[in-house]
């Protein structure tokens, strides 16, 4: 009995910190619901509501064709209990059968409201990855040319046509060259950073370090990309993302699919490396802050919900763990607004 207790517990405290990490309504947060609803079971109408969002929340990222029908009452419990055997048996869930109203002890609407906000987690995971995974495919290759294609991008920039012989070719593009250079001044793109000459030696242990550079930073943009479709395919769980869904796809595709996780730096980009590579400027520089401010930065954050965790709070060694049927709210100090403006001028 002690160890169905404790198990029990443990259940309770997986649940409400489930509810609290996707988002859901707080009021299943207060003091004593969460008991209510697992002691009553289909004779708590929020209990029976709570399932049919979670239901509804999953087959919103998770294709499913069994439904559940809105709940008005204590009288939609026996039909409610035989849509959620539906649902639960399309998703495959190892639980009993739930289409006998029995089943809804305590234990089992516990066991219940865990494995659907497990299901929910695991789904918008999944979603988020194949969004991004989709994203990331648009383009996985740097764009490759040939020496013969590099060669045509030379001539239609200077609006030259290619002559008789290939030496006759590259003798106007070095003359073309020359009459530019002469009239724009020999730092007209910037002065150059490698100015002497290097071994085959040297190229080639230059093509080893650009190729370990661009490993590593496919890892970091990667990292960063899959950062930003999670952030943004959080916004589509809201109530009011949900209802401008295609005005969000509609803006962020387009964008997204022009950020690339390959590096684009290639040996000849040393060629044209200039002394402007040498300037460091700082992020809260007028002329960078021009194109990365935003009014989120005047966006002061009010007081959060304390979630706990400090170890002076912890129970001693063999008490085992404290059973949370409730939440507790202690409002956190705001910072004052010269310092959030300070932390949001800084990028």
């Amino acid at each position: 009995t002690h160890t169905h207790t404790h198990l029990f517990r443990e259940m309770g405290d997986s649940i409400l910190n489930a509810i609290e990490d996707l988002g859901l309504d707080s009021k299943y947060l207060e003091d004593g619901v969460l008991d209510g609803m697992l002691q009553d079971g289909l004779h708590s109408v929020v209990f029976m509501r709570l399932c049919v969002q979670l239901t509804r929340l999953i087959a919103a990222v998770q294709p499913c064709d069994a439904a559940l029908s809105d709940v008005a009452g204590r009288d939609d419990a026996a039909g409610f209990a035989v849509e959620m055997n539906g649902f639960l048996a399309e998703l495959g869930a190892a639980l009993p059968s739930y289409s006998d109203p029995s089943a809804f002890t305590p234990a089992g609407c516990a066991a219940l409201l865990e494995f659907l906000l497990q299901e929910l987690a695991t789904a918008r995971i999944l979603h988020a990855k194949e969004v991004s995974s989709a994203a990331m495919q648009v383009d996985t290759s740097v764009e490759q040319l040939t020496p013969a294609e590099r060669f045509q991008t030379i001539l239609a920039t200077l609006n030259l046509q290619p002559a008789a012989t290939l030496k006759e070719t590259f003798a106007n593009v070095h003359e073309k060259l020359k009459t530019i250079l002469s009239e724009k001044g020999p730092y007209y793109l910037g002065k150059v950073l490698l100015g002497f000459p290097l071994s085959p030696e040297q190229w080639s242990k230059l093509e080893d370090i650009n190729t370990g550079l661009c490993a590593e930073y496919l890892t970091r943009r990667q990292m960063l990309l899959r950062r930003l479709d999670v952030t943004v395919q959080c916004f589509t769980w809201s109530s009011k993302g949900k209802e401008r869904l295609d005005d969000i796809e509609g803006t962020f595709r387009p964008l997204r699919a022009q950020l690339r996780p390959h590096s684009a730096v290639e040996i000849h980009d040393v060629f044209f490396a200039t002394t402007e590579l040498t300037k460091i400027e700082k992020t809260s520089d007028a002329s960078v802050r021009q194109h990365t401010q935003t009014p989120l930065n005047r966006v002061l954050i009010g007081t959060v919900p304390d979630r706990g965790g400090r170890p002076s709070e912890a129970r001693k060694a063999g008490g085992g763990l404290q059973y949370k049927s409730g939440f507790t709210s202690h409002p956190q100090p705001q910072r004052d607004s010269a310092a959030t403006a300070a932390a949001g001028g800084g990028g």
